[in-house]
């Protein structure tokens, strides 16, 4: 009788701790989980021509966030000119004490147009995939309703540049059930100067020569 209590409690022992570390491993990867979203979504999330959105992982369908959502943009009459860093900022009017986004500025190749930089790095952080550069809300950036960074325009004139975004309005209950996600976009046209004027290199050459 002995000889059989001892192996069965081995057994059980073994069932016990194997059950205790799967359930352990469950709950590590749930937090990590909820941890990196807060901290930002993976790349590829704004809703963006052959990119997913926040959808993926927050269920329900994406929300139209075109009058509800904003970006503002230093330049003039919504022009860029190549080269130039422009200060934007994004904000919300429908958000909620949790909220996050994810944007992009894409040319009309759905390339990446210029470059985003962080301005504001306790609020916001670059996350980059599929050769794009994004910019994310960070966890402290997650009661914020308007996001600042900066945009470097292209060097030359790509045309048009679309920037797409997406933004989560959350309900803190540390689930995927529940959140409203926003897709939106705005494009910036490039400058042209309506005078039309473009000196050639050679009259530059002439002015340069006679001063």
């Amino acid at each position: 009788m002995k000889k059989l209590l001892f192996p069965s409690i081995l057994l059980s022992c073994y069932f016990i701790l194997n059950s205790f570390m799967n359930n352990s491993a469950v709950f590590q990867v749930h937090n990590q989980k909820n941890d990196f979203f807060t901290n930002g979504a993976p790349a590829s999330r704004t809703g963006a021509p052959g990119e997913a959105n926040c959808t993926g992982c927050h269920l329900g369908t994406a929300n139209d966030g075109t009058t509800t959502s904003s970006i503002s943009f230093s330049g003039n009459n919504n022009e860029y000119q190549s080269g130039q860093t422009y200060n934007m900022s994004l904000s919300i009017s429908n958000g909620s004490n949790k909220n996050g986004f994810q944007i992009v500025a894409f040319d009309a190749n759905n390339s990446n147009a210029g470059s985003l930089t962080v301005t504001d790095p306790t609020n916001t952080s670059i996350v980059t995939g599929s050769g794009n550069t994004y910019i994310n809300q960070t966890s402290s950036g997650t009661g914020q309703t308007t996001w600042s960074f900066d945009w470097v325009a292209p060097s030359s004139n790509v045309g048009p540049v679309t920037f797409y975004y997406a933004y989560n309005v959350t309900n803190s209950n540390n689930g995927g059930d529940g959140d409203q996600i926003y897709l939106a976009q705005q494009t910036i046209q490039p400058f042209v100067d309506p005078t039309g004027f473009s000196p050639s290199p050679y009259e530059t050459l002439s002015e340069s020569f006679n001063v």
